[in-house]
């Protein structure tokens, strides 16, 4: 079936560059071209865009089709040609939004143009200004008819409030402007960013199991012990090593004529590092580690230690007079210097180390981030599509927050509008489920795991849950099974991020906590805020039993199964703490490791994963690769379509069996679009983009 839909792509991908006429009827086929028709868009060349939208639209009735012939005919300056195309569409879907929008944007043009001849010439100016009365209230019945199909795209709010500005409506002005203004709190929202501005994809076609490939995970007990695990690394050499927390130790496998021998290092002496992160801090081309241990354990106070890639020596950076419960690293300036964003067990409960190149500085607070309460978790990325990376986090109560970063650096709190209020969470992960180019959300409860979808502008839907019964109930008692710990890895070089969870071996009563969301209306305190969740701040007791791991494969229609007994990963009793992955042994594939519930250091060798290549991304700018830091890179390769942000070089993707890669999409920070078509992929899996320049 692989080799079918392969063929009917190709077959497509031909008669577009040859300049064939064709009816274009398969799902696969028509994804395949409009993403090809994408990319010749956006790199300008709107002949060859056309050419191959004029073949999806020929015998169609899809107003995706249409409406995306309308956006090039209307970029190649042709707008009559656009309205036709876009009145075509609406024809054929009444709801089609991005039609109807365009339509009243053309529209409130051509009611400007008439009033700017009016002015240039009195001669017949009565009737001219008529004439654009009665444009400008057609293209305000354009953009509600647009609103009402999709009212979250704020783009279009504060267009008809333009509208309604040459109307003298002052009274519509306001309701538009509010409603812009509450959809998009951080006042990011642009034509030039929106979805609006590029051509939109159908429906993804969802890849089949050619990917698919048996695994299993060959259990070692190491002679180390840890209170949880950390990937440091890549050394000089490409070797990833564990950080063992609890000691300061890093442990890394080198490979002899006799096997794998583990050799040892300590970076701290008898400092025990409690936590830490690996970014390219100093911007030269190297991950280097951030390492936080206990300075005075009554107080709560930590050191701050950083290691340069390729060094062994840590420099002392600061003392800090508060715990760590999580640490990231996101450029959020964006200037290619990653900073960190902390998540502590007190008021604010995130705190921003700023990079100025030179150094980290505690800063002051941030605008949005100076009132938040203690939190648990923290996690960065994009997820309005705005290129700015915004904030996910969980305070002590599970509650959680969606901040939208601003364009001022601030924050805007947006959980409302992300539909996630209700919500509670131990632990929390992202990552794009569905491979529709937007970052999904995945949760952790006492309830189970969740996915929710990103249907675009910072909004989710639940879209999965998964519980795993660890324990059997009698006599109909609810199965709550608390997902206590999570990570995010592919294990199987397929390109579909799979899913490894830690559940509890005994029974665990779910958190009072779990059912804040059933309190009575009556019983709670008063909303200060829309946002603001007034349920009991009952703290989540964490806990501390036997666990055991589990690992859902990706199908790649956005639906996690439950491969455990088939990977064989079931048979270690561990602490409630999240494994690592990474390729510890350099074959291609990520290996796991784990704590065990006895401390010891456990590592799950990774048997099968390289029967798919792996591929190594770098992007390169002017200033190396910390240029590239803060970009979405896209892959499609055959049915397949993956879309990461870059946060660490070099990114690692599974491909599958594939040795072309039809369309490299890049977003660099500033918003620039980037496609490179048909790239072979070389012989050492490595692949390095230069801006402006070809692939190499």
């Amino acid at each position: 079936m692989g080799g079918v839909k392969r063929i009917a792509i190709a077959g497509v991908m031909l008669a577009a560059t040859l300049g064939c006429t064709a009816t274009i009827e398969a799902p696969e086929a028509r994804y395949a071209a409009t993403v090809r028709a994408r990319a010749w868009f956006e790199n300008g060349d709107m002949k060859r865009a056309t050419r191959v939208l004029r073949d999806l639209t020929r015998d169609s009735r899809d107003p995706v089709a249409w409406t995306n012939l309308g956006l090039a005919r209307y970029r190649a300056g042709d707008t009559e040609a656009a309205e036709r195309a876009w009145t075509q569409a609406v024809e054929f879907d009444r709801n089609a939004a991005a039609a109807h929008f365009w339509l009243g944007l053309l529209t409130r043009a051509q009611g400007r143009d008439e009033l700017r001849r009016a002015q240039k010439n009195s001669r017949h100016a009565d009737e001219r200004r008529e004439q654009a009365r009665v444009l400008f209230e057609s293209a305000a019945k354009s953009l509600e008819t647009s609103i009402a199909a999709d009212p979250s795209e704020p783009v279009a709010h504060l267009l008809l409030a333009e509208v309604r500005r040459d109307l003298a409506d002052e009274p519509g002005v306001a309701r538009a402007s509010a409603e812009a203004r509450r959809l998009d709190p951080a006042g990011l929202a642009s034509l030039e960013a929106s979805p609006l501005a590029s051509l939109q994809l159908p429906p993804h076609p969802r890849p089949t199991s050619t990917g698919r490939i048996p695994v299993r995970f060959a259990s070692q007990v190491l002679g180390f012990r840890a209170s949880r695990l950390e990937v440091a690394g890549p050394d000089a050499e490409g070797r990833s090593e564990l950080l063992l927390a609890g000691s300061g130790a890093v442990v890394g496998a080198d490979s002899t004529p006799s096997g794998l021998r583990w050799n040892v290092r300590s970076l701290l002496g008898d400092r025990a590092v409690t936590s830490a992160l690996r970014a390219d801090i100093d911007a030269d081309g190297r991950t280097d580690l951030v390492l936080f241990s206990s300075a005075d354990s009554s107080k709560g106070a930590s050191d701050v230690w950083f290691v340069r890639g390729g060094r062994a020596t840590p420099e002392r950076l600061l003392r800090i007079e508060y715990p760590i419960t999580a640490a990231r690293a996101v450029d959020l300036e964006p200037d290619g210097d990653p900073d960190l964003v902390l998540a502590v067990p007190g008021a604010p409960g995130l705190r921003v180390w700023r990079n100025t190149g030179a150094r980290l500085e505690a800063g002051a607070a941030v605008p949005g981030l100076d009132a938040l309460p203690a939190m648990r978790d923290v996690t960065c990325t994009d997820i309005n599509g705005d290129r700015r990376p915004d904030l996910l986090c969980v305070d002590v109560a599970g509650r959680l927050r969606v901040l939208v970063q601003r364009v001022d650096g601030g924050f805007a709190n947006v959980s409302h509008l992300a539909g996630l209020t209700a919500e509670r969470a131990r632990v929390i992960a992202t990552a794009d489920m569905d491979a529709d180019g937007l970052t999904d959300l995945l949760l952790g409860n006492d309830h189970g795991l969740w996915v929710y979808a990103n249907r675009g502008a910072a909004r989710f839907v639940r879209a999965a849950a998964y519980q795993t019964p660890q324990t059997r109930y009698v006599h109909e008692r609810s199965t709550h099974i608390p997902v206590v710990a999570m990570y995010v890895a592919d294990v199987d070089n397929d390109g579909l991020p799979d899913v490894l969870t830690v559940h509890p071996r005994v029974e665990v009563d779910p958190q009072v906590v779990a059912r804040a969301t059933q309190t009575p209306a009556a019983d709670r305190e008063p909303a200060r805020s829309a946002s603001e969740d007034t349920a009991p701040e009952l703290p989540l007791v964490p806990f501390t039993g036997p666990t055991g791991l589990r690992v859902w494969r990706n199908d790649g229609r956005g639906v996690l199964l439950d491969a455990s007994e088939q990977l064989d990963v079931v048979g270690d009793t561990l602490l409630a703490i999240a494994p690592v992955a990474a390729d510890l042994d350099r074959d291609g594939d990520q290996d796991l490791g784990c704590v065990r519930a006895d401390s010891v250091v456990v590592v799950m060798w990774n048997d099968g994963g390289n029967a798919n290549r792996r591929l190594r991304v770098e992007l390169v700018g002017p200033r190396g690769t910390r240029d590239g830091s803060g970009a979405r890179l896209e892959l499609h390769v055959g049915a397949l379509v993956q879309s990461v942000e870059v946060r660490e070089q070099p990114v690692r993707l599974g491909i599958q069996h594939e040795s072309k890669l039809g369309i490299v999409r890049i977003v660099w920070p500033d918003g620039k679009v980037e496609n490179h078509l048909d790239v072979p992929v070389p012989a050492d899996g490595t692949l390095r983009f230069t801006r402006g320049a070809p692939a190499s």
